[in-house]
């Protein structure tokens, strides 16, 4: 693992820098070498850096087993991961610990923050490009203001990379519930074949004993249920759905995924899409099921289950 130092740069952002330092003034070059900044890497050679170069130990494989931390700092945690070029859904798995968790997914230049729970059902924060705060209503949230520490994750561990920036939890961010979420699920759509990569983000301005686990499946394409088209209540989807009417596309919560070409069954907190990729969610409304079931859907998520007996 290299050693984590302070420089300095020429540039906004590692990426377009042309040089390191080792002073403000940037009057003195860093050694020659090879430096590494969120998954990509540079050699250094007469103060003139080198185009961009993956950093495979900085970066997380798809699929691989669950990352479980416990014990850390307040701060940002920053996770890698490759996405494989296959295409379909991306099921992010994040556990929070007994401390409030502000999570987000960013991809192919897109944030995704909205997540679901089995027991606590649909929990996303009012801004989209925000993270979403999850974890015990118990647990610390201001909205606060902190200068916090960044830290990425590299070869098992995160480590500290020196660097800070101020960042302001908002009110719209809390979805802390009253009894802990478990493992909470975030879909990530990936249509194209290219391996970009999916970088987990984690907050937490919490003083507690900061914990989580998080887990990155590889993309799958989603199963198919059947249902009606959308109506504006449960009484006009029992009178005017056609429970047959439509093939669309779920990833299970409390639901049964379909199986050797037989639809699924659509459950409670389930993610809902008209297509396999989870590119575009069902639009807000109620679906009539089989069984003569009623799905309530907002954004994306089945956030009641009705009967039309």
């Amino acid at each position: 693992m290299g050693v984590v130092k302070q420089y300095y740069m020429n540039g906004t952002s590692f990426a377009t820098a042309t040089s390191l330092y080792l002073d403000s003034d940037l009057t003195t070059c860093a050694p020659d070498g090879f430096y590494s900044w969120n998954g990509v890497a540079r050699e250094l050679i007469d103060c003139v850096l080198s185009p961009l170069i993956e950093c495979p130990d900085c970066i997380q494989t798809c699929g691989a087993e669950p990352i479980s931390v416990w014990g850390l700092p307040s701060g940002i945690y920053n996770t890698e991961f490759t996405a494989s070029d296959d295409t379909g859904a991306i099921v992010v798995e994040i556990t929070p610990g007994i401390t409030a968790l502000g999570v987000k997914v960013d991809y192919n230049g897109t944030t995704y923050n909205n997540m679901s729970s089995k027991t606590e059902g649909a929990l996303v924060s009012s801004n989209t490009t925000r993270p979403t705060y999850i974890g015990l209503s118990s647990a610390l949230f201001g909205p606060f203001t902190q200068n916090v520490d960044i830290y990425n994750y590299e070869e098992g561990a995160y480590v500290d990379t020196g660097n800070n920036v101020v960042t302001a939890q908002l009110a719209g961010d809390d979805n802390r519930t009253a009894i802990h979420p478990g493992k909470c699920i975030l879909i990530v759509p990936k249509i194209s074949s290219t391996a970009d990569p999916v970088v987990v983000d984690i907050e937490t301005m919490d003083t507690g004993t900061i914990g989580f686990t998080i887990k990155v499946n590889c993309p799958q394409l989603l199963t198919t249920f059947k249902c009606s088209d959308v109506e504006s209540s449960t009484t006009d989807a029992c009178t005017n759905g056609d429970q047959n009417k439509n093939f669309r596309y779920h990833y299970p919560i409390n639901g049964t995924a379909g199986t050797n070409g037989i639809p699924g069954q659509v459950g409670l907190y389930d993610f809902v899409y008209n297509d396999p990729y989870a590119a575009l969610p069902l639009t807000d409304g109620h679906y009539r099921l089989n069984l003569d079931y009623v799905a309530e859907v907002v954004n994306g998520i089945v956030i009641a289950i009705d009967s039309c007996n």
